[in-house]
């Protein structure tokens, strides 16, 4: 049984003022002022800082980062048809990306524990609403 005290919260210090959060069940993703794009659990420790070539933080929002147990993806702002998927401890990005054919406004994950079942919702620029799996 895990038990969990809601009296004493966890804290640690972030270097400057907070611009995005995005929850999952077991980690966050934080990106602040100074453009840092970091991975973190609930305990505070930093797991990961995903990045890839070209990566332009400033245009993410909450719509286009979603993380599960095992990954992250994200809309890749400077090509917005793809969708980047990183492992979440490593911060590494996978060798697979999810393309479509038109511009992807909004993603999120799925929140089940088995890997191998997970799937991604997006929802297109013409407003239209796609089921895929991740892996």
């Amino acid at each position: 049984m895990n038990t969990q005290n809601w009296t004493s919260p966890c804290i640690f210090d972030i270097k400057d003022s907070v611009y995005t959060i995005v929850q999952g069940v077991k980690y966050f993703a934080l990106i602040d002022a100074s453009q840092n794009f970091n991975v973190y659990n609930y305990d505070g420790k930093l797991l990961s800082s995903p990045k890839y070539q070209g990566l332009r933080i400033e245009f993410l929002n909450k719509r286009h980062i979603s993380l599960s147990s095992d990954v992250l993806t994200l809309i890749d702002p400077m090509s917005p048809k793809v969708v980047r998927i990183f492992d979440i401890l490593s911060g590494k990005m996978t060798a697979e990306n999810i393309e479509h054919t038109t511009e992807i406004v909004e993603m999120k994950l799925n929140q089940i524990e088995m890997a191998s079942e997970r799937k991604m919702c997006f929802v297109d620029s013409n407003r239209d609403m796609f089921l895929t799996l991740v892996h």
